[in-house]
């Protein structure tokens, strides 16, 4: 019994497509159809491009147009094919667009980071990187994709695919803003953590085969550990400064809550309205009323008792009246300036003891009380 070119590839009944998109990626790579394009020039077999998918058949004629009438021309013919095809010959968009695949980005995003539309980004994916279905096969993505970098050499873009897989978005994210200015000591210390496990995934594959390059894989392990001490260092001092800024704001807040309620007792004790005390402040104000109350009846007993009722008499001096204050103030403006004091070598004059203020003429009778004694 002969089969058929349909039965032979796997396309024939319902998912042969599917199948054969399979099969030969799982044999090719992500790069199938562009593989099976290459592989032979277009029209030698209408045989077997018939059991081919229409992908590889377009794909095959697109070079073999551009073989004929050159990449204006099939340009023209051809734009997505052509505009996917600069793509994959620009090492930076090709690069970006493998890391966005292999973490799982929507076409939206890719499109707006790319610069290009999401019809060419998709027709480049399905040509040259088409394993966006199984990006969560692990076996696949390691021996397919990031074997074959490690292999070229390229370490570093090997593990920044790695951490697309293992990481999706967030880890393309991350890769992304390692070269960017950090906004912070916690974006500082988040990029310094992931170029440092960029660096060890890579130290990771890298070949050693002489002592010289045994040496150097000492070395960098050596750098990546004190480079790993260092990032715990400063992962555990920004924790205990957010600790201690966690704690300045509730201290804040307490404040401010405190005050509130003060403003609220305030404006209810203003309004005359009740205000609800606490259990602490009905003890309080029960043992000042206690207090109050015991000082009443010490005071009561106290002035209830004999020895409150005596009268205590005084034999002070009475006051002066106003003629005798009088006559002590004409007295007192009458009295000379007393005298200057003299230096160490002045002579006292043979008079000085003797008083030089006036004498008063004393009236005659007898004088009582104060004026006697202003007289004398």
């Amino acid at each position: 019994m002969e089969l058929t070119i349909e039965e032979m590839s796997g396309t024939s009944g319902p998912g042969g497509e599917d199948r054969f998109r399979r099969a030969h990626r799982s044999l090719l790579g992500p790069a199938w159809r562009y593989q099976l394009a290459t592989d032979r020039p277009a029209g030698t077999s209408r045989l077997a491009d018939a059991g081919e998918d229409p992908g590889v058949i377009e794909l095959r004629h697109f070079f073999a147009r551009t073989l004929r009438d050159g990449l204006q021309e099939a340009s023209v013919a051809y734009p997505l094919l052509a505009q996917a095809a600069e793509v994959e010959q620009d090492p930076a968009k090709r690069d970006d667009a493998m890391l966005m695949v292999a973490g799982g980005l929507t076409l939206e995003e890719m499109s707006e980071r790319l610069k290009l539309p999401s019809e060419v980004i998709q027709t480049w994916e399905a040509n040259y990187f088409d394993l966006r279905d199984v990006r969560e096969c692990l076996l696949f993505m390691h021996t397919a994709v990031i074997c074959p970098l490690r292999g070229a050499g390229r370490m570093r873009f090997a593990a920044e695919i790695r951490l697309g897989v293992l990481a999706g978005p967030a880890g393309v994210r991350a890769v992304w803003d390692c070269d960017k200015p950090p906004v912070d000591e916690a974006e500082r210390i988040f990029q310094r953590s992931i170029k440092m496990h960029l660096k060890m995934d890579a130290a990771a594959a890298m070949p050693i085969s002489t002592e010289r390059e045994a040496l150097a894989y000492l070395k960098l392990g050596t750098r990546l550990v004190i480079e790993d001490n260092r990032i715990k260092l400063a992962t555990s001092q920004l924790i205990e400064k957010c600790e201690q800024r966690r704690e300045r704001i509730v201290r804040r807040e307490l404040r401010a809550a405190a005050a509130a309620k003060r403003e609220r007792e305030w404006e209810e004790r203003r309004r005359g309205e009740p205000r609800r005390c606490s259990p602490r402040e009905l003890k309080a104000g029960l043992r000042d009323h206690q207090e109050v109350q015991a000082r009443r009846a010490r005071e009561e007993r106290a002035a209830e008792s004999p020895l409150a009722r005596l009268r205590w008499t005084t034999s002070a001096r009475p006051a002066p009246t106003p003629t005798v204050m009088k006559a002590v103030v004409r007295r007192q403006k009458q009295r000379p300036p007393r005298p200057k004091e003299r230096s160490l070598g002045q002579k006292i004059p043979a008079n000085s003891g003797r008083d030089h203020r006036p004498s008063v003429k004393r009236p005659a009778g007898r004088c009582h009380g104060a004026e006697a004694a202003l007289v004398t």
